[in-house]
């Protein structure tokens, strides 16, 4: 009888062992679900664009004259997926004509110290500037000395900053800041 109280004890002793194990094994699985919970959220970052589109209507004269003029109609239009500000430099081919020449400057457009021509007012997607100028004229110039040339348009767009309406000015800025 002695034996076999022995062996009783010893199943018992294996089988508190066995359940102490189980709960230990499952505790420490609970305390690793504990510290280990996570979450996911995907977020979607969407790059603007911003374009622009030379919107032009011109009407070149058969010949050129002295003291005369032409139709020259030179807008830009967003064409891009954001918001974005414009600005423009107007150049002639022939520099000793446009000494000559002079256009009908619309002074809603704002004159920078480096040349450029600034649009003031943000354009949103589809939206238009007015005209920067309608009317090119020829002064009084020398018949001799006229010949063809180009009048070349450049426009250059920029986003608004992250969405931000900072103002063209500032805008154009820190643009400038950054290129250098």
């Amino acid at each position: 009888m002695i034996r076999a109280t022995q062996t009783k004890r010893k199943y018992i002793r294996i089988l508190a062992v066995l359940l102490l194990m189980l709960i230990c094994g499952l505790s420490i699985h609970g305390i690793l679900a504990y510290f280990t919970d996570g979450d996911q959220k995907d977020n979607q970052i969407i790059i603007g664009s911003n374009e622009i589109e030379l919107i032009e209507d011109f009407d070149p004269p058969e010949e050129l004259k002295p003291n005369s003029s032409f139709r020259k109609d030179v807008a830009f239009k967003n064409t891009g997926i954001s918001p974005c500000y414009v600005r423009v430099q107007v150049k002639y081919t022939n520099m000793d004509i446009g000494s000559y020449c002079s256009m009908d400057l619309n002074p809603k457009w704002k004159k920078g110290a480096d040349g450029y021509w600034y649009y003031p007012d943000l354009l949103n997607p589809g939206e238009q500037t007015e005209s920067l100028f309608t009317t090119v004229s020829i002064g009084n110039i020398p018949i001799e000395t006229i010949t063809g040339f180009d009048i070349i348009v450049y426009g250059e767009s920029i986003q608004c900053l992250g969405g931000i309406n900072t103002g063209y000015e500032e805008t154009w800025t820190i643009y400038q800041k950054n290129k250098e």
